[in-house]
């Protein structure tokens, strides 16, 4: 995420979802900052006539695991196959019964996989 000057804000991943949504993950340790600036853009494309919207999602937590041999640990739990997920995709499993979307990915060097759900879910 960048300001209009191109200097750096934070990073962020985004996923083109379904239809026309997109999926922003920001760190949480800045997401206050981050919203700020999301909603301020929001705001100015609307006065353009753009017909966009931010929707936070804070009953959502998100869960991240990496290292050798991971995958086969979570696929074991997954209602899907992990090895159809590409690289930086994403799409909504079953992870241990909890509907999760699941997201490849990884800028560390190492493969992450991402899974989102409610945060009442992951306590359990």
């Amino acid at each position: 995420m960048t300001t209009e000057e191109g200097g750096i804000i934070d990073d962020c991943i985004v996923h083109h979802t379904t239809g026309n949504y997109h999926n922003l993950v920001c760190n949480a340790g800045c997401a206050e900052k981050d919203l700020a600036h999301i909603t301020a853009r929001c705001e100015a494309a609307k006065s353009s006539g753009l017909d966009v919207n931010v929707e936070v999602k804070d009953t959502l937590g998100l869960i991240a695991v990496q290292g050798p041999g991971v995958a086969a640990v979570l696929q074991q739990g997954v209602h899907g196959n992990l090895g159809n997920l590409y690289f930086n995709h994403t799409a909504l499993m079953d992870v241990f019964g909890i509907p999760c979307r699941v997201t490849r990915c990884g800028y560390t060097g190492r493969m992450v996989w991402r899974y989102r759900c409610q945060m009442r879910e992951q306590l359990s």
